[in-house]
């Protein structure tokens, strides 16, 4: 199920939002939260970006359904909200 997630520049303060699928939205929850390395993902559009962790940080996503209903959210403190 894709997910939407916003990443934020903390030098430039400036926001970015990509959509990825729950594998890669995995890998960039885990490395937001060691905040130690860049990595390397791939949106649901077969494009390629990379996030360096060290000045960026991860906040917020959500999940929606086909129906387009949003069915979970979270932010940047790790917690997540399930919607029905």
């Amino acid at each position: 199920m894709p997910c939407h997630i916003t990443i934020y520049d903390t030098e430039a303060s400036q926001r970015s939002q990509r959509i990825c699928d729950e594998d890669n939205t995995a890998r960039i929850v885990e490395d937001d939260y060691a905040a130690e390395v860049a990595g390397e993902y791939t949106d649901v559009n077969n494009e390629t970006f990379s996030v360096d962790w060290t000045r960026h940080r991860l906040i917020g996503f959500f999940r929606k359904r086909d129906d387009g209903a949003v069915i979970a959210s979270g932010g940047a403190d790790g917690s997540q909200t399930e919607v029905t």
